[in-house]
């Protein structure tokens, strides 16, 4: 058969989605009836699983006699070579109806035959349900959904950030040097700051330690914190004049770069 390009999305059971790339024109005409129709179908590898999903034994089915059945073989597993809509299922239904028994399925008069529906109460029988309930989404539609999934909101900046900015355009300043420079941003949240004093002594005893063994190390460490204290980067604080309230001691250790041409010193800070 001549296939035709087509772009088609087909959603089944579970919002399941499968691209049809194209389509086909079948030509269908009752063995029974004059009834025949041009149906324009999508063309895929797979229709549906097996179906039945397994055979059926149907020696105690008491099928009326001169019933002719659209499929004489409809009790044994196989493929599913055609799918028809509800555009052309409607047109096909005609009035006659057998129940064979209440554990049986029944059998429908169609233009194409007498067709089998219905469920099987044998334990022997695979239990898998086939759900052939599908609608066509337009691609523009399926398009607009999945941009939907991917966009990124846009929303207004965190206050943090917002907090951020604002501190930087307050504070900052450039020295004769040109160098910018910025105060610290400390939380506004102060009073959950945990015992900073301990730290910081802690790693000023290590400090003092490295100092014992390397006397050079200490000379220039001292000439470093003068010229840091000199910049006004920072100033001595007696003991008994802090300030009252909550109070952040801030530790450090020092780290020597002598392949630096430009600064050789520099204070290391653990993150807040």
């Amino acid at each position: 058969m001549k296939k035709y390009p087509s772009n088609i999305v087909v959603a089944g059971i579970n919002d399941t989605k499968s691209q049809m790339s194209s389509s086909s024109v079948v030509h269908i005409r009752s063995r029974y009836s004059g009834f025949s129709a041009n149906v324009k179908c999508l063309v895929t590898d797979k229709v549906t699983a097996e179906l039945p999903s397994s055979t059926v034994d149907i020696i105690d089915w008491e099928i009326p006699p001169g019933v002719q059945l659209a499929d004489p073989l409809f009790y044994q597993s196989g493929k599913v070579d055609l799918l028809l809509g509800n555009q052309l299922f409607w047109k096909l239904l005609l009035p006659g109806e057998v129940q064979l028994a209440d554990n049986l399925p029944c059998l429908r008069e169609t233009r194409l035959g007498w067709v089998v529906g219905g469920v099987c109460n044998d334990e022997k029988y695979d239990p898998v349900v086939n759900s052939h309930s599908l609608t066509f989404d337009k691609l523009n539609r399926c398009v607009q959904k999945f941009w939907e999934v991917e966009e990124i909101l846009s929303a207004a900046p965190p206050s943090e950030a917002e907090d951020c900015e604002r501190h930087f355009q307050e504070t900052h300043r450039r020295d004769e040097t040109g160098r910018f420079i910025v105060q610290l941003p400390l939380d506004k949240d102060v009073a959950e700051l945990s015992d900073s004093r301990s730290m910081a002594l802690k790693r000023f005893y290590i400090l003092e330690r490295r100092f014992e063994q390397d006397p050079e190390l200490k000379r220039q460490y001292a000439e470093f914190m003068e010229d840091y204290e000199r910049l006004g980067h920072c100033e001595e604080i007696k003991e008994g004049d802090d300030p009252e309230g909550v109070i952040w001691y801030l530790p450090h250790h020092a780290i020597l770069r002598p392949s630096n041409t430009t600064t050789e010193w520099y204070l290391m800070h653990p993150p807040k």
